[in-house]
């Protein structure tokens, strides 16, 4: 059983953060110190010590899950561009992106999504709202519940809104995780 690395950058004053279900805890360190907590079966990652977690604190775990491989998806947005390429997740569904590590012009992400592979579709919740995330380079940002990205199998991801696309102002990569 090989074991996984995330990083991710924390947030002032939370403790607590969504982690891949099924995942046993290896070691994570915060700013390059060994840290100690624990991964819930609720599937969140516990930070215990250091007590206190800052905003921009580095923050890299490793585990591994046991008979529940992630998938992991590479998606590039052009130098200029707004919207990747499509991304076949399969039987997969959305965990989470890690974004750039380098850099990102300010700006949203959106998400077109497609049943088919041909037709896409700017991508609402049931009351009418685009699903937006709030996103930075150099983080993980997961998805607020997986099995809300059930039955979405293909995926672009956009710059910006549908309404007001932000082309990036160099390559970027990012990573999609999806778990089976």
């Amino acid at each position: 059983m090989a074991n996984s690395t995330i990083s991710f950058t924390g947030k002032a004053g939370v403790q607590s953060y969504p982690f891949p279900p099924g995942a046993t805890l290896v070691s994570f360190t915060v700013n390059g110190s060994a840290g100690t907590g624990s991964i819930s079966n609720q599937d969140y990652l516990t930070i215990s010590s250091p007590a206190t977690i800052n905003q921009g604190d580095a923050i890299v775990v490793t585990y591994y899950t046991a008979g529940q491989p992630f998938l992991s998806f590479p998606v590039a947005i052009a130098n200029g561009a707004s919207l990747s390429g499509a991304i076949d997740l399969g039987v997969g569904r959305l965990f989470g992106i890690a974004m750039d590590p380098t850099a990102w012009t300010a700006a949203a992400l959106t998400f077109q999504v497609s049943v088919d592979g041909v037709n896409y579709f700017n991508l609402f919740d049931n009351t009418g709202t685009e699903i937006n995330w709030t996103v930075l380079a150099q983080q993980f940002i997961t998805a607020a519940s997986p099995v809300e990205w059930q039955g979405i199998r293909w995926l672009k991801v956009r710059s910006g809104t549908s309404a007001a696309p932000i082309n990036q102002g160099a390559a970027r990569s990012l990573t999609i995780i999806a778990v089976p």
